[in-house]
């Protein structure tokens, strides 16, 4: 109590005026949640109650008082009398001192629980944030239920005693309530919905569910179904332990979840750990995925290019489908390996044969291989095949557009991957950082896509001054030309140092600097590819670091050897490039 009225003492002693009438209710709120102990407080307060004590408020709090120190309840009949609130009105103060539950209203409850007609982002939204409010409006304990008139225009509050007030109304819940209530959950944790539901929504109730599991009162829901909903929103502390428990009792049917669990929480020894015993103890065919999901890419390759090749041999409808899936996988791996050329050739190749489904999931792995490799010609095909609901798609529908120079669209798409990226990051955060960091670098990307409009746009300024000032037959540099293009200087050491901080990773670097190279050649860029190179031979990825100095070659042509096999370069190749590939 004292970490209440001391500050309260403060702001009814100095505070502005409106404040005062506020905090006495608080006050008397108070002395009705704490009973006698309220008196040992009160020696403080009375200096400034004195002064205050013209306050309409103060005498409500004097009644409680007086009730306090003649050893009676003041809460006994300190309803709506004491706090001068219309019966009717819809925000109530409840009694906090009352040690009783309340009667739970169970078809109201019910009316904010049904989740059947709920099928867009926003509905589902709006369901969360009802359902949340109505278990604290209808909840027994007096203390959530007092919480409810402030969480209905502050919904962070409702989100936080979700769990508190689930289990409150839980208990009070008949059998039949019960059993709709988790057709509710079941619903919106079903495959076909959970795509149309917000990742913080799925959050909430994971969390629930952990929460309930913790009370010892888990919800009869069955857990593979709670492990995929985990896995497939990216909680995968969660969907360890549910993949777990079902790994007690179906070892065979989790292998490759669990192994794809494991990879993602960067647990690499596990994962290894699960494939070695799928292999020896339940003589399971170890699957070309499972090398894909241990991000052991090569061997991953090597077996889905068998795969083609045995498809290949084979005249049948059926294997021309498991050859198509099988060079997916090889697009997958060859987009981890860096081997953009390759993958431009095999997505060129799958192209013609796909379906519209094989479109989708081929398109951003296209995307990135043309992008990577500055073939902006070529994306439009490939973009124009991914959702628009996805924030993959958005981002190379944006990029597509700058590169364009169409900015007005595509500060539209911008907006967008942002909404889409404040959902999928928020509910990422909950679980850790690491596992919501490929967002951030999303985010990252997409505020430089707007610093590279920035800067195209103060190159179009002074393309024009040049134009206009060789139209007019006069030399030199045009007015205004300096602060152009110091503007464009900090841009590009903004750019630097940012990339400085990110993770030293071969796939985060290689993003962030292909967004920087629609504006910027790699050979104006030294600094920063140099340490890419740089950044590729310490983790082993020679082919990638070769072909990242070649970049910086000249022209990109591979200097000439002498006799002896010693690379002869070009006067125009940087001495640090010379050192760097020596």
């Amino acid at each position: 109590g004292s970490r209440i009225v001391h500050p309260l003492t403060r702001v009814l002693d100095t505070g502005p005026p409106q404040l005062h009438g506020p905090c006495v209710v608080c006050l008397t709120s108070l002395m009705l949640a704490i009973g006698p102990s309220f008196l040992v407080l009160q020696r403080c307060l009375a200096p400034v109650m004195q002064r205050r004590r013209g306050l309409p408020e103060a005498s409500k709090y004097q009644v409680c008082l007086e009730k306090l120190y003649r050893g009676e309840n003041p809460a006994a009949d300190a309803g709506d009398e004491i706090w001068g609130t219309d019966p009717d009105s819809e925000v109530k103060v409840v009694d906090t001192g009352a040690a009783r539950k309340i009667a739970v209203n169970q078809a109201n409850l019910k009316r904010a629980w049904e989740a059947t007609n709920r099928s867009t982002k926003d509905d589902w939204t709006d369901w969360m944030r009802r359902f949340a409010v109505e278990l604290l409006r209808e909840s027994p304990s007096p203390a959530l239920r007092s919480c409810a008139a402030l969480a209905q225009v502050y919904h962070p509050l409702a989100r936080e005693l979700f769990n508190a007030a689930f289990v409150s109304c839980y208990q009070e819940l008949l059998d039949p309530y019960r059993e709709s209530l988790m057709r509710s959950l079941e619903t919106a944790f079903s495959p076909q919905r959970a795509p149309n539901i917000p990742p913080e929504v799925l959050q909430t109730l994971l969390a629930l569910a952990e929460f309930m599991e913790h009370d010892e009162k888990p919800l009869p829901i069955d857990i593979r179904k709670l492990g995929s909903v985990a896995e497939n929103c990216q909680a995968y502390a969660k969907a360890l332990h549910y993949k777990e428990m079902e790994f007690t009792t179906s070892p065979a049917t989790c292998i490759q979840s669990l192994i794809s669990v494991h990879n993602f929480l960067g647990q690499p020894e596990a994962a290894n750990g699960v494939l070695a015993y799928a292999s020896k103890s339940l003589n399971i065919q170890l699957k070309d995925e499972w090398y894909e999901k241990l991000q052991r890419w090569d061997e991953a390759l090597i077996a889905y290019r068998g795969r083609v090749a045995t498809c290949a041999e084979a005249d049948d409808p059926a294997a021309d489908a498991v050859r198509l899936e099988a060079q997916e996988g090889c697009m997958r791996c060859l987009r981890a390996l860096g081997e953009w050329e390759q993958l431009q050739a095999l997505a060129e190749e799958t192209w013609p044969r796909a379906d519209a489904k094989a479109r989708e999931r081929i398109a951003p792995l296209a995307a990135a291989a043309v992008f990577q490799m500055g073939c902006l010609e070529d994306m439009g095909v490939y973009v124009d095949c991914m959702p628009k609901e996805n924030v993959e798609g958005n981002l190379y529908r944006a990029i597509l557009l700058v590169a364009g120079d169409e900015f007005v669209q595509a500060r539209v798409v911008l907006d967008t991957t942002q909404r889409l990226l404040d959902t999928q990051v928020t509910a990422l955060v909950g679980e850790s950082y690491e596992r919501a960091y490929k967002g951030v670098v999303c985010a990252q990307q997409v505020a430089e896509l707007e610093e590279v409009m920035h800067y195209k746009e103060h190159l179009r300024v002074l393309e024009a001054r040049q134009d206009l000032r060789n139209a007019t037959g006069q030399d030199g540099s045009p007015d205004g030309s300096d602060s152009v293009l110091e503007e464009c200087a900090r841009i590009r050491s903004m750019w630097n140092k940012r990339l400085l901080g990110v993770q030293a990773n071969v796939e985060v670097w290689q993003k962030v600097l292909a967004v920087h190279g629609l504006v910027i050649h790699p050979m104006h860029n030294l600094e920063a590819w140099l340490k890419y190179a740089s950044l590729c031979r310490k983790t082993g990825r020679n082919n990638l670091c070769y072909k990242a100095l070649v970049k910086l070659l000249g022209g990109g042509q591979l200097p000439a050897h002498t006799a002896a096999g010693v690379p002869r370069f070009t006067a125009e190749v940087p001495p640090r490039v010379v050192f760097a590939w020596l």
